[in-house]
């Protein structure tokens, strides 16, 4: 039986550590982190190296970091202390030089396989990830100036940690609540595919 609130000892630092916290440091992000976090990205595999992915990095003070934080829902208003707010891109078709353009149904999976290689990445330099849906996916693209056959996909907020005790006790309690999954039998299937939902629902 695994543990549903502490990741296994043997696996990756990386993948152990991770938290999607939503407490930042005011402190500006290591460039050079920023490029391995972002080559870790580049390196992801894709359908046919399509390689649809792109992010646009923005820094705060900027005019850039103000217009996208402006698209954020007010219920994600805690990422405006993070130093970077970056939108991640998908090209909604596979281009090919030799090959006239088709729609691409993988490529929001080839967006999360690149997002996944990169939050592991930023893990490893001791920076927290943050993703968002919470955000006006139309008003991003205006501000950001996406076009087709490029689509918004994300805004995550990245940065290094605040220390716990500059934080109030809610944000505090909240950060330090510990991270919970679902059992790895329920993840991990042999043979036949169960549905969980219907069986817990009696359907």
């Amino acid at each position: 039986m695994t543990d549903a609130m502490h990741p296994p000892e043997d696996l990756l630092p990386a993948l152990r550590n991770r938290r999607s916290l939503r407490n930042f440091a005011p402190r500006p992000v290591d460039p050079d982190a920023v490029t391995r976090v972002f080559e870790a990205a580049r390196w992801a595999p894709s359908g046919g190296n399509g390689q649809p992915w792109r992010f646009v990095l923005t820094r705060r003070g900027t005019h850039a970091y103000e217009a996208l934080a402006g698209t954020l829902k007010p219920g994600n208003a805690w990422a405006t202390d993070a130093p970077l707010l970056i939108l991640a891109v998908v090209r909604s078709v596979h281009v090919h030089p030799e090959k006239p353009p088709r729609p691409n149904r993988d490529a929001r999976l080839d967006l999360g396989l690149a997002l996944g290689q990169a939050f592991v990445q930023a893990s490893e330099e001791g920076l927290v990830t943050h993703a968002m849906g919470g955000f006006d996916l139309e008003e991003a693209a205006r501000v950001m100036h996406v076009t087709a056959p490029y689509e918004v996909g994300i805004v995550f907020a990245m940065g290094y940690p605040a220390d716990p005790a500059t934080l109030d006790e809610e944000r505090r309690e909240r950060d330090a609540k510990p991270r919970t999954r679902v059992s790895l039998d329920t993840v991990l299937q042999e043979d036949r595919f169960l549905n969980d939902v219907e069986e817990a629902s009696g359907t």
